[in-house]
């Protein structure tokens, strides 16, 4: 159950119901065979949990991945850092959600994260979730993905994960996205940032179940179009 099927929406075009009655992927575990081959980490066993703080009319939780297997070495690394994003969110919302929040039928309410996908083979575990602060108003998808190594413990940057430079990631964004010389005026950079001063290395992507290496970018991240998905046209099966 990944965003690399059909029922993926690559142009944000659904509405906010739409694409949460697809995506309920939450309090589920797998357990897969061939972990460690002797030579490395393959994969590892995990569970997608939701901490669901719901009130009337507001949906309020967020997805995230825990590590089941007791003998990987890299598992409580891996768990903290995915924890404690979790409760740096939790941190952040509440707060503005005690001022926000009106329970009303006519106007219910989204604020959280929920799992889109994990991809966990070749040695790598890569999770991505969709998220939403919707107080009545429009919604704007926030996305956060993380990858990680399975054989060092360590989350992997897009150029680490492409084999690439930085500065060959960074052509490699920009053509994907559609700069080209000319092609972003000053109004454009105004409004949704410039591209051209993005991190390779703070650039959010994630791996679907097909092992697709997809780039994301929150609503209007340096876009006009609310384009999230972008394909770098890399397959983690080729690179590893």
């Amino acid at each position: 159950s990944g965003v690399g099927d059909d029922r993926m929406d690559p142009k944000g075009t659904a509405s906010r119901a739409q694409v949460a009655q697809v995506f309920k992927n939450f309090n589920y575990t797998v357990v897969k065979d061939n972990l460690n081959t002797g030579d490395g980490w393959n994969a590892v066993n995990y569970t997608v949990e939701r901490d669901d703080r719901s009130r009337p009319y507001l949906d309020y939780y967020y997805d995230y991945v825990q590590i089941t297997d007791s003998d990987y070495p890299y598992a409580g690394k891996i768990n903290a850092d995915l924890m404690a994003e979790k409760n740096r969110f939790f941190a952040g919302a509440d707060e503005q959600i005690d001022d926000l929040y009106f329970p009303d039928p006519e106007f219910p309410q989204f604020w959280g994260y929920y799992n889109l996908c994990v991809y966990d083979k070749n040695g790598i575990l890569s999770t991505a979730a969709c998220g939403d602060m919707a107080m009545g108003g429009t919604w704007h998808p926030k996305y956060i993905a993380h990858t990680y190594d399975l054989n060092t413990g360590q989350e992997l940057t897009l150029p680490e994960i492409l084999g690439k430079s930085d500065q060959e990631t960074m052509d490699l964004f920009l053509d994907i996205i559609g700069v080209t010389d000319g092609s972003y005026d000053e109004t454009m950079v105004e409004m949704y940032g410039d591209p051209r001063d993005a991190d390779p290395e703070k650039l959010k992507y994630y791996i679907d179940e097909n092992g697709e290496i997809w780039i994301l970018l929150n609503t209007f991240e340096y876009s006009y179009n609310g384009d999230a998905f972008h394909d770098t046209g890399y397959n983690i099966s080729y690179l590893r």
